[in-house]
Protein backbone atom coordinates (compact mmCIF):
# COMPACT_ATOMS: atom_id res chain seq x y z
CA UNK A 1 0.00 0.00 0.00
CA UNK A 2 1.19 3.49 -0.75
CA UNK A 3 -0.31 7.13 -1.02
CA UNK A 4 1.22 9.86 -2.40
CA UNK A 5 0.08 13.29 -1.81
CA UNK A 6 1.16 16.69 -3.68
CA UNK A 7 1.73 19.51 -0.57
CA UNK A 8 2.67 22.99 -0.63
CA UNK A 9 6.09 21.91 0.10
CA UNK A 10 6.52 19.16 -2.37
CA UNK A 11 5.72 15.55 -1.55
CA UNK A 12 4.24 13.21 1.53
CA UNK A 13 4.27 9.54 0.69
CA UNK A 14 2.94 6.89 2.99
CA UNK A 15 4.44 3.25 2.53
CA UNK A 16 2.60 0.40 4.07
CA UNK A 17 2.79 -3.63 4.46
CA UNK A 18 4.33 -5.78 1.35
CA UNK A 19 4.97 -4.01 -1.65
CA UNK A 20 5.72 -6.14 -4.82
CA UNK A 21 6.94 -5.35 -7.81
CA UNK A 22 3.88 -4.33 -9.36
CA UNK A 23 2.71 -2.16 -6.92
CA UNK A 24 6.22 -0.51 -6.71
CA UNK A 25 6.35 -0.41 -10.50
CA UNK A 26 2.91 1.60 -10.58
CA UNK A 27 3.92 3.31 -7.08
CA UNK A 28 7.14 4.88 -9.80
CA UNK A 29 4.70 5.47 -12.51
CA UNK A 30 2.96 7.52 -10.17
CA UNK A 31 5.80 9.54 -8.05
CA UNK A 32 6.75 10.75 -11.74
CA UNK A 33 2.93 11.93 -11.87
CA UNK A 34 2.90 13.74 -8.49
CA UNK A 35 6.95 15.48 -9.86
CA UNK A 36 5.30 16.78 -12.69
CA UNK A 37 2.59 18.64 -10.43
CA UNK A 38 5.35 20.30 -8.06
CA UNK A 39 5.09 23.73 -8.17
CA UNK A 40 8.41 24.73 -6.91
CA UNK A 41 12.65 24.31 -8.51
CA UNK A 42 13.54 23.15 -5.23
CA UNK A 43 10.98 20.96 -2.74
CA UNK A 44 10.80 18.53 0.05
CA UNK A 45 9.41 14.97 0.45
CA UNK A 46 8.20 13.37 4.22
CA UNK A 47 7.58 9.90 4.00
CA UNK A 48 5.71 7.92 6.66
CA UNK A 49 7.27 4.21 6.75
CA UNK A 50 6.08 3.53 10.44
CA UNK A 51 3.38 0.54 8.73
CA UNK A 52 5.92 -0.57 6.12
CA UNK A 53 7.52 -3.96 6.14
CA UNK A 54 10.34 -5.04 4.17
CA UNK A 55 11.15 -4.28 0.58
CA UNK A 56 11.17 -7.22 -1.28
CA UNK A 57 14.67 -7.47 -3.20
CA UNK A 58 12.48 -7.00 -6.78
CA UNK A 59 11.00 -3.67 -5.37
CA UNK A 60 13.68 -2.07 -4.95
CA UNK A 61 14.48 -0.75 -8.51
CA UNK A 62 11.34 1.49 -9.39
CA UNK A 63 12.32 2.65 -5.85
CA UNK A 64 15.43 3.30 -6.40
CA UNK A 65 14.72 5.12 -10.00
CA UNK A 66 11.65 6.93 -8.21
CA UNK A 67 13.70 8.56 -5.56
CA UNK A 68 16.10 9.52 -8.47
CA UNK A 69 13.77 11.13 -10.69
CA UNK A 70 12.91 12.97 -7.33
CA UNK A 71 16.50 14.26 -7.05
CA UNK A 72 16.50 14.92 -10.76
CA UNK A 73 13.09 17.14 -10.55
CA UNK A 74 14.88 19.20 -7.52
CA UNK A 75 14.29 17.78 -4.04
CA UNK A 76 16.24 19.19 -1.96
CA UNK A 77 15.52 17.82 1.59
CA UNK A 78 13.52 14.63 2.78
CA UNK A 79 12.78 12.83 6.14
CA UNK A 80 11.86 9.22 6.61
CA UNK A 81 10.01 8.44 9.37
CA UNK A 82 10.54 4.57 10.47
CA UNK A 83 9.44 2.26 13.62
CA UNK A 84 11.63 -0.67 12.31
CA UNK A 85 15.47 -1.01 12.67
CA UNK A 86 15.29 -3.14 9.48
CA UNK A 87 13.40 -0.84 7.74
CA UNK A 88 15.65 1.78 8.86
CA UNK A 89 18.89 -0.11 7.60
CA UNK A 90 17.22 -1.18 4.12
CA UNK A 91 16.03 2.27 3.13
CA UNK A 92 19.48 3.92 4.19
CA UNK A 93 21.36 1.04 2.23
CA UNK A 94 19.15 2.12 -1.24
CA UNK A 95 19.65 6.07 -0.33
CA UNK A 96 23.11 5.98 -0.60
CA UNK A 97 23.01 4.12 -3.52
CA UNK A 98 20.57 6.38 -5.23
CA UNK A 99 22.40 9.94 -4.43
CA UNK A 100 19.54 11.25 -1.64
CA UNK A 101 21.02 10.49 1.39
CA UNK A 102 22.86 13.82 2.03
CA UNK A 103 19.60 15.52 2.38
CA UNK A 104 17.98 12.41 3.97
CA UNK A 105 16.69 11.99 7.92
CA UNK A 106 15.66 9.30 9.55
CA UNK A 107 13.63 9.80 12.52
CA UNK A 108 12.26 6.80 14.74
CA UNK A 109 8.58 6.84 15.84
CA UNK A 110 8.92 5.21 18.52
CA UNK A 111 11.49 7.25 20.03
CA UNK A 112 10.59 10.71 19.25
CA UNK A 113 7.30 11.96 20.14
CA UNK A 114 7.32 14.69 18.40
CA UNK A 115 8.32 13.07 14.80
CA UNK A 116 5.73 14.30 12.27
CA UNK A 117 7.26 18.26 13.37
CA UNK A 118 10.27 17.30 13.33
CA UNK A 119 10.41 15.98 10.21
CA UNK A 120 8.33 18.44 8.70
CA UNK A 121 11.12 21.12 10.15
CA UNK A 122 14.10 19.48 8.46
CA UNK A 123 11.82 18.89 5.08
CA UNK A 124 10.06 22.28 5.42
CA UNK A 125 12.88 24.55 6.89
CA UNK A 126 15.91 22.42 6.55
CA UNK A 127 16.39 22.62 10.70
CA UNK A 128 18.70 20.25 11.88
CA UNK A 129 16.64 17.18 13.80
CA UNK A 130 18.36 16.64 17.37
CA UNK A 131 21.38 14.37 16.91
CA UNK A 132 19.86 11.45 18.27
CA UNK A 133 17.19 11.45 16.07
CA UNK A 134 19.42 11.98 12.87
CA UNK A 135 20.00 8.35 12.40
CA UNK A 136 21.66 8.92 8.73
CA UNK A 137 24.61 11.39 9.92
CA UNK A 138 25.90 7.92 12.42
CA UNK A 139 28.93 6.51 10.66
CA UNK A 140 28.65 3.36 12.66
CA UNK A 141 26.02 1.77 10.36
CA UNK A 142 27.17 -0.67 8.27
CA UNK A 143 24.93 -1.60 5.50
Amino acid sequence: MYTIDNTDYGLRIQFGGIINKGEMENWYTDILEALGKVQKEEFGVFVDMRKMETLPVESQESLKLGQKACLERGMKRSCVIVDSRLTYLQFIRIARRTGILPGERYIDAKDVVAWEQIGLDWVVNGKEPAGEVNLSSSDSVKV
